[in-house]
């Protein structure tokens, strides 16, 4: 609610192009406060694992796939849109100055790698182990290293939320 998302607007407004990575599912207030006639520069992906309840807890179905279609989009930006078309915008290495490729937000992109990481390791929110959080973060880093490697010509922008989580014990 600070408005990292709708400060977005003012770059789309100005003429570049956005490739949005939406972990968070908050994407309006770029479209609400662009100029209508640079939207067309605008493509929004929205990551999402599939969750249901179970009688102990929420869980993904499945394997979640959110972190990997991330990763996927990196390598080429293609997906089908609600429509049932096909988008395909090329590899982001292949992007020039003109575009930005946005994260948004690292922090849900992290519980995204966190349930992948507790579905491959058979674990649960009760039996979680230090195992889990390494994979987890060792995935986040590598995605990282991958959007922002020298190979690439576009921006990037990373968007992370601030937690407060002290004092507490350090592990």
């Amino acid at each position: 609610g600070a408005g990292k998302t709708g400060a977005l607007a003012c770059l789309v407004s100005a003429g570049l192009k956005l490739r949005v990575l939406d972990f968070d599912g908050n994407f309006e207030p770029i479209l609400r406060y662009s100029k209508r006639e640079m939207l067309t520069n605008v493509d929004i992906v929205t990551l999402e694992d599939k969750m249901r309840g179970s009688s102990k807890f929420m869980e993904p179905v499945g394997i979640p796939d959110a972190f990997p279609r991330a990763l996927r989009l990196l390598d080429e930006w293609k997906y089908t849109n609600a429509d049932g078309e096909e988008v395909n915008l090329g590899c982001s290495k292949d992007w020039g100055l003109d575009t930005i490729v946005v994260l948004d937000s690292l922090t849900s992109m992290g519980e995204a790698a966190k349930r992948r990481a507790m579905k491959l390791l058979n674990k649960t929110p009760a039996d979680t182990t230090d195992r889990v959080w390494g994979l987890a973060m060792q995935e986040q880093d590598a995605f990282i290293d991958k959007l922002t490697s020298a190979e690439n010509k576009h921006h990037v922008i990373v968007m992370a939320h601030l937690k407060m989580i002290g004092p507490k014990d350090i592990r």
